[in-house]
């Protein structure tokens, strides 16, 4: 019995699969590399709701804008990395997994 064929498809299925898993790769990497940026600014962004009288009407009126373009961006985050770990975990030096803004 000749497997000739069946093993060139699983070689070309090995070789695409290791394409796929650099792009994947390197998809993460610019999604944490966004969602640190996006980290940031979160935390840089004094809040409204703490002194409201210290903010003008346009002022609330951006800081609804930013909170809902952060809350839209984390959500999208979220779909292509799926949910953060709420608790950080012992990881292997390898591992890019992520973890919750502060």
């Amino acid at each position: 019995m000749k497997f000739s064929k069946e093993i060139k498809s699983i070689e070309e299925a090995i070789v695409q699969l290791k394409q796929i898993g650099s792009l994947l790769d390197t998809i993460e990497t610019t999604v944490l590399e966004i969602e640190d940026n996006l980290c940031n600014i979160d935390e840089s962004v004094p809040h409204v709701e703490l002194e409201p009288e210290k903010f003008s009407e346009n002022d609330r009126q951006q800081y609804d804008r930013l909170v809902t373009s952060l809350s839209e961006a984390y959500s999208l985050i979220d779909e292509i990395l799926g949910p953060p770990d709420e608790e950080p975990k012992a990881q292997a030096p390898q591992s890019k997994k992520r973890q919750m803004c502060s």
